[in-house]
């Protein structure tokens, strides 16, 4: 579940989890590596914020940016899905990018 964080929030923008899952959702018929979205809700009621369900995707998550733990050779296996990520992230318009992220 991905859901906003509780409180007020700094920004409009922060943590558009319904932008999120169009987003994923969309990207689901590419060939984009995003996990499956199965459902967004918007009622606020629920769990006190919207949410959206997604598949589970074993990977490794980042905390610090320097990444003191990751050998040289491990930066450079990790710099070629990134490149391709990026890549794909400048192709997103052509299935509707621009609608995606005016939301």
């Amino acid at each position: 579940m991905r859901k906003k964080p509780p409180g007020k929030l700094l920004s409009k923008t922060a943590h558009k989890v319904e932008r999120e899952y169009r987003i994923i959702h969309a990207l689901e018929k590419t060939d984009v590596p995003v996990p499956k979205a199965y459902c967004l809700c918007e009622d606020g009621s629920v769990v006190g914020t919207p949410f959206y369900i997604m598949e589970f995707l074993d990977g490794r998550i980042i905390e610090d940016a320097a990444m003191p733990d990751v050998t040289p050779e491990e930066r450079t296996e990790m710099s070629v899905p990134y490149t391709q990520n990026v890549q794909w992230a400048l192709t997103i318009s052509c299935i509707g990018g621009t609608m995606l992220f005016e939301h």
